[in-house]
């Protein structure tokens, strides 16, 4: 009992710092892979991120992702014992403030729309927004960390536009 209660607490304490220290491509990370994140590859954390206290290790984050400030991914919300997660594929931007529940898959190249709350499955090279967050359009070059806004802009095709 006193074991897990410790664990909990050193937990939640690294999660603290992970918020707030320097190093989106270094600290961060990794304090959150000593948390029990699986972090695969570069990711860009920014400041202010909350990953899951209770389950850190039912997150998965492929490379190439970005996780903009103040986002929130929140892997449970049922009773213990009852395994749910978040897996994020390679090359996905989570824009500032984004959240992220429990049970969600987000899709190798997709971008989450700032302040979007995603509750359901994201395909792959999906833009999304609002809350709850559904499709807006289709992305044709990723963000990811090292994608080019100007080109993911002018190729963007969005749902019920012209272009």
């Amino acid at each position: 009992m006193t074991r897990g209660y410790v664990r909990g607490l050193i937990n939640r304490m690294l999660n603290v710092l992970a918020r707030n220290i320097v190093g989106a491509y270094t600290m961060r990370p990794a304090i959150h892979r000593m948390r029990g994140v699986k972090i695969k590859g570069t990711v860009w954390i920014g400041t202010g991120v909350y990953i899951d206290d209770e389950h850190p290790e039912w997150i998965e984050i492929g490379n190439n992702v970005m996780l903009g400030v103040g986002c929130m991914l929140f892997a449970h919300f049922r009773p213990k014992g009852e395994k749910q997660g978040i897996m994020i594929e390679d090359d996905v931007f989570i824009g500032p403030g984004a959240i992220i529940t429990e049970n969600v898959k987000i899709g190798k190249g997709a971008v989450v729309a700032a302040g979007a709350v995603v509750n359901k499955d994201v395909p792959p090279y999906t833009f999304v927004g609002g809350v709850p967050a559904h499709p807006l359009g289709k992305v044709k070059h990723p963000l990811g960390i090292v994608g080019d806004p100007e080109k993911f802009s002018a190729t963007l095709v969005l749902y019920g536009s012209n272009k």
